[in-house]
C-alpha cells in the first residue's frame, strides 16, 4: 500500500489515518472525486438493469399477445395430462391398465414400466402393442421436453426479442410435428392391441389437444415475428449501455464522463429546482441562526 498523494510505501502495520510523510488523510483523500466516480458507475450499473427488466416485461407481459403465449406455454405442458389413450391388459395372470399422460410418463420413466415392456418386446402377443407404448410414452416426453425448452427460447429472445421469436416458433412447430406423430402412433397402438385379442385399447384425445396448444403457440410466435415487439426503455439508458461497453473495452475511461451521464431536459430541470430549494434552505438556516 503507498499514500495516493506523495506515494509513499506505508507498511502493513501502520493503522494510522495520516500519512507520516505528507500528513494527507487517506481516508478522505479524493473524496469528492471517489464519489462522483461510485455515482456514474451506478448510474451505468441501474440502466443495464432497467434494459433487461424492459425486455422481459416486453417479452412476457407486454402486450395481449405476449400475455396470452405466456399462458400457453404452461397450457401445453397442462394439455399432456389429458389421456392420449388407454390401455386395459387382461390375461389369466394378469389384469393391467395403462394411461398414457405426462404424469403416467413420469412413472414410468422413474418407475419400472418401460422396462417390463421392454421384456415382452419379443412376445407373439404383446410385443407389437409393447413397442406401440413405449414409443407413446417417450413421444410424450418428447413434447414435454419441447414444451419446457418454449420457455427457454422465450427467455433467450429477450437479447433480441423482435428476431428471436421466430425461435419459439419453431419450437412449436416441432411440438405439432411430435404431436401428429403420436396420433399416428396410437392408431397404430389401438390395432395392435385389437390384434392381440388380450388386449383392449381406447383412443384419448391428448394427443389433439396437445397439437392445438402447440399450434396457438405457433401461430402467437408467428404474428409477434410480423408484428414485432415493442421494449420500452427509459430516456437515456441505451446511451447509458453503449457507454458502459466502451468503459469495458477500454475507449474511454470513467473520470471522462460528466455527472450526471445522461439527463433529459425535464430530469435537469428538476435537479436545478432542487438544487435551488436546498440552497434557500440553507441560506434561511443561516439567517435564523
Amino acid at each position: 500500500m503507498e499514500c495516493p498523494k506523495c506515494h509513499h510505501k506505508i507498511g502493513k502495520l501502520d493503522w494510522s489515518q495520516s500519512c507520516r510523510y505528507c500528513g494527507t488523510t487517506l481516508m478522505f483523500y479524493n473524496l469528492e472525486e471517489n464519489l462522483k466516480h461510485d455515482a456514474k458507475l451506478t448510474e451505468l450499473s441501474f440502466a443495464t438493469t432497467r434494459i433487461l427488466a424492459a425486455k422481459a416485461k416486453a417479452v412476457f407481459v407486454g402486450g395481449a399477445l405476449q400475455i396470452a403465449r405466456l399462458v400457453m406455454i404452461f397450457g401445453c405442458l397442462g394439455l399432456l395430462m389429458i389421456p392420449f389413450c388407454t390401455v386395459n391388459v387382461s390375461t389369466v395372470l394378469c389384469d393391467s391398465k395403462y394411461s398414457f399422460n405426462l404424469l403416467e410418463t413420469y412413472n414410468a420413466v422413474s418407475g419400472s414400466t418401460l422396462s417390463s415392456l421392454s421384456s415382452v418386446k419379443d412376445s407373439a402377443i404383446f410385443g407389437d402393442t409393447a413397442g406401440k407404448m413405449t414409443i407413446m410414452h417417450y413421444l410424450i416426453l418428447a413434447m414435454a421436453v419441447v414444451g419446457i425448452l418454449q420457455l427457454v427460447a422465450v427467455c433467450i429472445s429477450m437479447k433480441n426479442p423482435g428476431k428471436l421469436s421466430a425461435l419459439v416458433a419453431a419450437f412449436s412447430a416441432v411440438g405439432i410435428c411430435v404431436g401428429v406423430f403420436s396420433v399416428v402412433v396410437m392408431i397404430k397402438l389401438c390395432s395392435a392391441a385389437a390384434a392381440s385379442g388380450a388386449v383392449n385399447a381406447k383412443a384419448g384425445f391428448g394427443s389433439y389437444a396437445a397439437i392445438a396448444g402447440f399450434a396457438v403457440m405457433l401461430v402467437l410466435n408467428i404474428v409477434m415475428c410480423l408484428k414485432g415487439i415493442d421494449v420500452k426503455y427509459k430516456p437515456g439508458d441505451l446511451y447509458r449501455a453503449d457507454i458502459s461497453k466502451k468503459i469495458k473495452k477500454g475507449e474511454i475511461t470513467v473520470e471522462q464522463l460528466p455527472l450526471p451521464v445522461f439527463e433529459t431536459e425535464e430530469e435537469k430541470k428538476e435537479r436545478l429546482e432542487e438544487l435551488a430549494q436546498a440552497e434557500k434552505g440553507e441560506k434561511e438556516e443561516v439567517s435564523n441562526g
